[in-house]
């Protein structure tokens, strides 16, 4: 057995020669739509010796203060020279009689879902496309291509006069290609396409928008932002990991600060008396490899990462119930000192429009998943970098001429099998909707097997999809997306305007030359030019299955999983391409893998292999497991 190397967070561990580990490689099994899952290895302990209690900050001494069971530590495996694990994950799950750790490594897409954590889209970095409401903005914005990261596209969000449009109630929407970008560049990560179809670089994923969450109204302010609140913070801090900040009261007329009690003792909280509009201001000095991190309402709001003389500005709208704490962050062990003033003013210019103050309720996590689900993707990390690589399904399946030919590994085909147990003969793949009982957009797709269940649910995307109004605007009906409660007077006249929250609408922007009348709340004004009109084409999703599933439902219609025991290398494990298809000359047949279980050296490893079907149609998508190890 070649010696087996573990490196934590760049040290080497010790490790008992005697200890097996045994590995589990995955990315997309097919069992179900919604969950992504993460390459494993099993429990192993590592012995308590000097030299691992010392990389694990004494983790095993009597009153130790070790955050290392809080914190993911950088894991790589290596079996004799072969590295099998690189920038994996080790997750500390207890200490055994103060004698060794136990724990396992995850690895794969977890570093990205890891990196987004439980954030939403409103914690990305949205300083380049922050704007203020103004017309010339609304008007330009329709020529606006994903790269502008928003758009003014013309819907019914709760107001709408087809005959002189209130632009005041009108509302951006974001991009998803520019979401999708973003949320790899706030993580450090990169992407790249594996094939010929890249569906990020086609028309149709460059004009997929969604709406925010809620909308916003204009209110008549002072010419001058009041100032609120004002507080300092100072401190050097020598240790690793998650700190939140109490901070010195320098103006707190209105008693916005308090300081939180037991059991987060001493932090500082921060909180609104008033539903308002804000400016929220931080200017001082970080020194170190550290960050500072604003948090509304448990979400990350913003983050500065900058060293000396940084200034920072955020608009948002907070009410009564809004919560912000503020922590620091490391990972170094060198330390690191800030010292900033933090200020808050109700803001006279409630005309920005902070991205950051909408799409709390959406998740990165879930957002990502609803593209992998739509555009039928799979993922995973390019080896040794930062690089996650993508593929249709449709396009691994009908590649014949890259696939792996693994032949004379084969040692022996274990087991058949023939039933996806999650699946129904109707399979039911949904959106979200205004209207309870909704499922205009709703697809499905059709297995031929009398021996399982009638119906299933195999996926509900975390987007809505919006109703088509009976409202015509420069000849074509505008849809309807509610972002704002309207109360009229028995006249029918407006008589209020508020907020609506809801979920965040999926559409397409069309473009298109034409004319309109439009105010702001005054006198109207004509406009004739290009118009950005949001529709829903080719989303319905019996269209997306046609486009990217076909593939998939014809391999599953049919379904064959077979059990191969395969005689693999660390080497052989390592370089495996989950993005190919594998060839088994002794079966005459194409597979997609679904697993490799339990690697271990010098032993018979199996091979979970679904056999792709080998005419050729249209399209397909992915699913996911057998069982639930280690979803994401």
């Amino acid at each position: 057995m070649s010696e087996v190397r573990l490196y934590l967070d760049g040290e080497l561990v010790d490790v008992d020669p005697k200890t097996v580990i045994s590995e589990t490689k995955q990315i997309n099994d097919f069992f179900e739509f919604q969950n992504r899952q993460a390459s494993y290895t099993k429990n192993f302990t590592i012995p308590l010796t000097s030299q691992s209690s010392k990389i694990l900050s004494r983790i095993g001494d009597t009153y130790n203060t070790s955050n290392k069971p809080y914190r993911n530590l950088k894991a790589d495996l290596y079996r004799g020279g072969t590295a099998t694990i690189l920038s994996g994950t080790f997750n500390i799950k207890s200490v055994i009689e103060r004698k060794e750790v136990r724990g396992n490594i995850q690895d794969g897409i977890v570093s990205l879902f890891s990196e987004m954590g439980n954030k939403s889209i409103a914690s990305l970095n949205f300083s380049g496309v922050t704007h203020k409401f103004e017309t010339s903005t609304v008007l330009s914005s329709f020529t606006n291509e994903w790269q502008q990261g928003y758009i003014y596209a013309f819907s019914d969000f709760g107001l709408f006069d087809e005959t002189d449009v209130d632009l005041r109630y009108q509302v951006p929407s974001l991009f998803m290609r520019w979401i999708f970008d973003q949320i790899f560049i706030d993580s450090g990560f990169t992407y790249s396409y594996r094939g010929n179809d890249n569906p990020f670089e086609s028309a149709d994923f460059k004009t997929k928008i969604i709406s925010l969450n809620k909308g916003f109204v204009f209110k008549d302010l002072p010419d001058n932002p009041i100032r609120k609140l004002e507080l300092d913070g100072l401190d050097t801090i020598t240790q690793q990991g998650r700190l939140y900040m109490r901070l010195i009261e320098v103006y707190d007329p209105d008693q916005y600060h308090s300081v939180s009690a037991s059991p987060n003792e001493n932090q500082s909280l921060i909180i609104p008396t008033a539903n308002d509009y804000f400016e929220i201001t931080v200017d001082g000095n970080l020194v170190g490899d550290a960050k500072i991190v604003i948090e509304l309402d448990d979400n990350v709001l913003y983050t500065i990462n900058e060293g000396l003389g940084f200034s920072e500005s955020i608009f948002v709208y907070l009410t009564i119930n809004s919560k912000i704490k503020i922590y620091s962050e490391s990972n170094s062990a060198t330390g690191y000192s800030y010292d900033f003033t933090f200020k808050m003013f109700k803001d006279s210019g409630n005309d920005v429009i902070n991205f950051n103050s909408y799409l709390t309720n959406l998740k990165q996590k879930d957002f990502f998943k609803g593209i992998l689900q739509m555009y039928g993707l799979i993922v995973q990390r390019e080896k040794g970098t930062n690089n996650y690589e993508f593929i249709k399904i449709e396009e691994l399946f009908l590649n014949r001429s890259d696939a792996q030919d693994l032949s004379k590994k084969q040692h022996k085909l274990k087991s058949e099998k023939f039933k996806y147990n999650n699946y129904g003969q109707v399979n039911d793949l949904r959106y979200k909707y205004d209207d309870s009982g909704a499922n205009f957009a709703d697809g499905s797709f059709f297995i031929d097997d009398e021996t399982i269940r009638k119906s299933a649910t195999i996926l509900t995307v975390p987007f809505k999809a919006p109703k088509l109004s009976g409202t015509s605007f420069n000849n074509e009906f505008v849809f309807e997306t509610p972002l704002f409660e309207v109360q009229r007077n028995d006249n029918g006249t407006v008589k209020e305007v508020k907020p609506k929250n809801s979920t965040a609408y999926v559409m397409n922007v069309g473009l298109k030359n034409g004319s309109f009348d439009f105010n702001t709340g005054g006198a109207t004004t004509p406009y004739t030019g290009s118009i950005a009109i949001a529709n829903f084409d080719g989303l319905n999703f019996n269209v997306l299955l046609a486009n990217h599933y076909s593939s998939f439902i014809r391999t599953i219609s049919r379904a064959k999983i077979v059990e191969v025991e395969m005689e693999l290398t660390a080497n052989d494990v390592y370089q495996f391409d989950f993005l190919k298809l594998i060839y088994l000359r002794n079966e005459q047949r194409y597979y997609y893998c679904n697993k490799i279980e339990n690697f271990r050296e010098n032993k018979v490893t199996r091979m979970n292999l679904l056999e792709v079907n080998s005419s050729r149609q249209t399209t397909g998508e992915y699913s996911d497991d057998y069982n639930n190890d280690y979803n994401i």
